[in-house]
């Protein structure tokens, strides 16, 4: 019995922190908490992590199919979120503002891991009434029991985003919130285009 109630606070401390650091496991709901973490950008080793993304096959929350290689020439910025992630709430406005001001060079893939398309939906139209005009790069993506995510990035905490260069090598993976409009992700992608 001893063993089970120590086992027990083990997780409840471990979900405490994970929450308080502004990321969740994937499939965790977060508390209404508006705490955020500003992670580091992590470099990435293309070899080591992801198989060759040009051909990868994605299909947007309107139903139309694309190809990441579609976007070649341009920087792309995937984010992993959820409607029910409070840090992932947080930062989306800053993602959609990049992604007006980069416009043609820049290209954002929102990946939702929402238990149902309704939810993913309903989350991108909400923003697309406060920020209409940041919506014309933007590629809303739901992942049915999280296969993209999971499986192919590796993705395991949101939000979480990768940032491909013109190439589509991914050259960072950055786990927790970000500052987007100023600092170091800012300045990345800027030296990208």
């Amino acid at each position: 019995m001893l063993k089970t109630v120590v086992l027990f606070l083990f997780i409840i401390i471990g979900i405490l922190g994970l929450d308080s650091a502004g990321v969740l496991p994937l499939g965790w709901v977060k508390s209404n908490s508006s705490k955020s973490s500003y992670s580091s950008i992590n470099k990435i080793n293309n070899e080591k992590l992801f198989f060759n993304l040009h051909n990868l096959s994605l299909m947007s929350l309107n139903g139309k199919k694309f190809l990441l290689k579609d976007f070649k020439n341009k920087v792309v910025v995937i984010n992993f979120w959820a409607s029910w992630c409070e840090p992932c709430k947080e930062e989306f406005p800053a993602i959609l503002k990049l992604s007006k001001k980069f416009k043609k060079k820049l290209v954002v893939i929102a990946i939702s891991s929402d238990f149902s398309k309704n939810k993913a939906v309903t989350f991108l139209q909400n923003f697309k009434k406060i920020y209409p005009h940041s919506f014309k790069f933007v590629y809303g993506v739901w992942d049915k029991n999280s296969k993209i995510t999971q499986k192919i990035f590796k993705i395991i905490k949101l939000p979480e985003t990768l940032i491909l260069d013109k190439n589509l090598k991914v050259v960072t993976k950055i786990i927790g919130t970000k500052k987007w409009l100023n600092g170091e992700a800012y300045e990345l992608i800027k030296k990208l285009l």
